[in-house]
């Protein structure tokens, strides 16, 4: 069975993953500028949200999920779930009413399912005062495919064992430390530098039975990163170490949907 990932949107002004299958279409965040952008987007990329089956929520901030785009979701009848650590941060932020007029469910610390995905949600640290989830996706067939997805994190070591032996990586690579001298920011503190995922990414490989069939960098700051930067940085790691870079590696655009990955 095929399972495709596409980035709709990756950084500090929206983030929108894609996710499908045959039998089932998921978000992880969705968080976008306004409601008609938010249509717009979404219809560009192929994305119908009436065969949506439902969004994950990472954490509460509004590049991941806001009013404007809660009132899309209830409009299309679309089931929003978050950890359940997080539901009154949600909706004291974003949805200002009662939790119970709102569709959204939520899920804990043990692994769900949706249809033939099998979900489990791994806490990562980020911003003080903001629980922040990271997903690791198994997808029933032949031979299950195993996904993970987390952005909004500014250290690996609790996500790093669900990484080994995963097939695909959609991973934050958020700045770089000489455009974050050139260009301070407090909050670069809570994200990733692309040292510090090209780390992560190596320490995973070695530990793996193969390598992951295609890594997405994720959330690039605008002022602070580029693409060729992010992935440049993988890739001398893993030539210092004298190890083979065996998969495919590029970076999310921050207001462009990525070429799909495709896993069969």
């Amino acid at each position: 069975m095929a399972v495709h990932i596409k980035s709709i949107w990756s950084g500090s002004s929206g983030n929108c993953l894609a996710l499908w299958t045959d039998h089932t279409r998921i978000l992880i965040d969705c968080g976008f500028s306004s409601m008609r952008t938010m249509e717009l987007v979404l219809k560009a990329a192929g994305i119908d949200l009436t065969e949506v089956d439902m969004v994950l929520v990472s954490h509460a901030h509004s590049d991941h999920i806001n009013w404007l785009s809660m009132r899309v979701l209830e409009r299309y009848g679309v089931t929003v779930r978050c950890h359940e650590s997080i539901l009154k941060q949600i909706c004291g932020r974003h949805w200002r009413r009662d939790p119970d007029e709102m569709a959204m469910g939520t899920f804990c610390n043990r692994r769900f399912t949706i249809n033939d995905l099998s979900i489990k949600a791994v806490q990562v640290p980020h911003a003080p005062s903001f629980p922040t989830f990271g997903f690791v996706i198994e997808v029933d067939g032949k031979r299950p495919t195993k996904i993970v997805a987390a952005t909004d994190f500014n250290n690996p070591m609790t996500l790093f064992p669900h990484c080994v032996d995963a097939d695909v990586l959609f991973i934050e690579a958020n700045h770089d430390p000489e455009l974050l001298r050139l260009f301070p920011n407090h909050n670069s503190k809570y994200h990733m530098r692309n040292e510090t995922t090209a780390e992560l990414l190596f320490a995973a490989c070695a530990e793996s039975r193969c390598h992951p069939k295609h890594v997405l960098l994720g959330h690039l700051s605008k002022q602070r990163n580029r693409a060729e930067l992010a992935v440049a940085a993988v890739g001398d790691y893993f030539r210092r170490h004298k190890e083979t870079m065996g998969f495919g590696l590029s970076a999310a655009p921050r207001f462009e949907e990525s070429g799909t990955v495709v896993v069969k």
